[in-house]
């Protein structure tokens, strides 16, 4: 090489050289100023007010449990001499944490302490993870500490989603007097329709889940190979110690206690959460979506709820990450976003500074309906069945009864079939996937791997997948299900609250299980069919979450499914579409068509097919909650 190349080539590599350290610097630059400017980055996101003070001292303590036991606890503080109001976030993800951290940090800017605790067993923490067992225990010593702190003025306030919310749950009815208010988000205290719908397991929910958290530590790469394994594996009551890496007796619990009067839903523990609601007497703001796993329960702890005068329940056409998903488009009042700011804040500032409510009203329901554009605020949701004046609130009953034209009308809507022979085969080598819902959290972890929760547009041809311990293939497939639809809607109609449909069925076999889909046809273009609910039921499990007998082959069954509550205007033009299949795989587990307990099916058990059909004894119902008032919407 000659020595002007050699002059030449050493210029471009000090070219490049500059190139590349000037663009590192950039870059560090670059996300200097956003750490440095993340807090008024975060505020503008959100649309919050100004902040009214700096960020002041950060502290870390090991906080002493009752049996010994330290937590650790991250104290943030705002600028200045005094004590504050404060908020304390419990936590169990380690992946939340830095979020967390950032939270604490905004909190600090309009004046409150945030106090972070890693729960037992997680992060920091000391002493062993068993799901919510320690929480009661541990959120009551740690109140008690909290409260003798000379940070805090006296006022404190209990925040966070999901599990979040489990921990305030867990002590909320022996709060001492400085909690003001607590504010548990997409989380309710019974569990058993969380893990379970008519003896079928919430895979979507509680595998997942599983998968994330078997112990210490979040295992987010790891764990969605995990979950998946765990969907092909049988017996499933090993896949703990076969796929997730050690024996997890809490998740085997579930997996062995179908029924809600099973004895695992009966432990002091589990029965004290569940009817906790009706101790409670401090404020509660409980937020919640429509399209969230917890949102039958949460809804449910809301009637019960004997603060409920003082509190608030916000319900938006969110899913569990408090974000819209799905194929309906919710526009721009719909926000979103974990912790709901702005109302988060409008009630802090209540309940911990004497501030007014300016966004909520206590005692008030303030819901916003998927694709509507403005928030209402009303006393009770569901609205009862009711007649006034002005308003009425009332149950349209749709007989299902094969005729000449397939189903016919018996009310306002008739149902005509796409088919006159009411009937289906189950085989669980190639259950129908699920397409949406409300039952499905895995996206929140394993977003490749998981379901799309909400509205999502229907794949008219069931759309299944064959499954082995080995392999997974998707294939069409021919009568996996039938589709009943009305006829298109004369004018606009606001469903409000909770469908139920009601058929009689026989099978070719002991047990089997049927979905059942309500769905919209033209919701927003003509050819779109979009979910809007999804239920289920076995002939073990007909009419509810307790097991009733065990069914002869071809004996008429009466299966009744209760969709969970929904505020949904459907357009006039569009049609109510219901389909019936027999899987919804992987939001619930597949049936084998055995009465055998479902944990221990093996591959063998997945090879007995069911022929599934409807009976014509004249009581079969789809009956839908229509609201009607001056603006057809509660």
């Amino acid at each position: 090489m000659s020595t002007a190349l050699r002059s030449r080539l050493r210029r471009v590599l000090r070219g490049l050289g500059r190139l590349v350290v000037g663009g590192l610097l950039l870059l560090l630059l670059v996300v200097g100023v956003a750490f440095v400017g993340r807090y008024e980055l975060f505020r503008r996101l959100h649309q919050l007010p100004a902040y009214t003070h700096d960020g002041g001292d950060v502290t870390t303590v090991m906080v002493p449990m009752d049996d010994g036991v330290a937590l650790h606890t991250r104290i943030v503080r705002p600028a200045g001499d005094g004590p504050a109001p404060t908020v304390l976030l419990r936590n169990p993800y380690s992946a939340l944490t830095p979020t967390l951290w950032l939270y604490c940090g905004v909190f600090a800017r309009y004046g409150y302490a945030c106090v972070q605790q890693d729960v037992r067993g997680q992060g920091r923490s000391d002493g062993e993870w068993v799901p919510l067992v320690h929480e009661r225990a541990d959120g009551l010593s740690t109140l008690r500490w909290l409260t003798r702190q000379p940070f805090v003025d006296g006022n404190i306030a209990l925040v966070g989603p999901s599990y979040l919310g489990g921990v305030q749950w867990a002590v909320a009815d022996a709060v001492p007097p400085e909690v003001k208010t607590m504010v548990p988000m997409v989380f309710g205290p019974d569990l058993h329709p969380v893990v379970y719908e008519r003896g079928l397991f919430r895979h979507e929910v509680m595998t997942a889940w599983a998968a994330l958290m078997p112990t210490s530590g979040m295992r987010l790469m790891r764990g969605a190979d995990d979950y998946l394994a765990a969907l092909a594996h049988h017996p499933h009551d090993r896949v703990d110690v076969d796929v997730l890496g050690a024996e997890l007796p809490w998740y085997r619990q579930w997996l062995s206690s179908p029924a809600s009067t099973d004895a695992a839903w009966q432990r002091a523990d589990v029965v004290e959460l569940r009817t906790m609601p009706q101790r409670v007497h401090t404020p509660m703001l409980l937020i919640g979506g429509f399209f969230d796993p917890f949102f039958e329960a949460q809804q449910r702890a809301w009637s019960q709820l004997g603060s409920r005068a003082d509190s608030a329940f916000v319900i938006g056409p969110w899913n569990h990450l408090g974000e819209v998903s799905g194929d309906v488009d919710m526009g721009p009042a719909s926000g979103g976003g974990l912790m709901q700011w702005p109302l988060l804040l409008d009630w802090l500032g209540h309940h911990l500074k004497g501030e007014p409510l300016r966004l909520l009203k206590q005692g008030q329901v303030h819901l916003l309906a998927p694709g509507e554009q403005t928030w209402r605020d009303v006393p009770t949701w569901p609205p009862p069945p009711t007649t006034t004046t002005t308003t009425t609130t009332t149950d349209r009953e749709l007989t299902l009864a094969p005729g000449a034209h397939g189903v016919v009308e018996a009310g306002v809507l008739p149902m005509p079939s796409t088919s006159t022979t009411l009937s289906w085969r189950h085989d669980p080598r190639s259950p129908t996937l699920s397409q949406g819902g409300a039952a499905l959290l895995a996206f929140a972890f394993f977003p490749s791997d998981s379901v799309t929760p909400g509205p999502v547009q229907q794949d008219p041809s069931f759309t299944s997948t064959t499954t082995s311990s080995s392999t997974t293939t998707t294939e069409p497939t021919r009568a996996r299900g039938i589709t009943m639809r009305s006829a298109p809607l004369t004018s606009d109609v606001f469903i409000s609250g909770a469908a139920r449909l009601q058929l009689t069925v026989t099978s070719t076999t002991t047990d089997t299980s049927v979905v059942a889909r309500l769905i919209v046809e033209g919701q927003q273009r003509p050819d779109d069919a979009v979910l809007m609910r999804e239920a289920a039921a076995t002939l073990a499990f007909p009419t509810s979450e307790r097991r009733e007998h065990l069914h002869a082959v071809g004996e008429a069954v009466t299966l009744r499914f209760d969709f969970w509550p929904i505020a949904w205007r459907v357009p006039k033009g569009a049609r109510l579409r219901l389909d019936l299949t027999s899987s919804s795989f992987p939001a619930l587990a597949i049936h084998t068509n055995h009465q055998t307990p479902w944990a221990s099916w093996t591959d063998d058990d997945f090879h007995t097919v069911a022929d599934i059909a409807v009976v014509d004894d004249g009581h079969a119902r789809l009956s839908v909650p229509l609201w009607s008032g001056p603006d057809a919407a509660p």
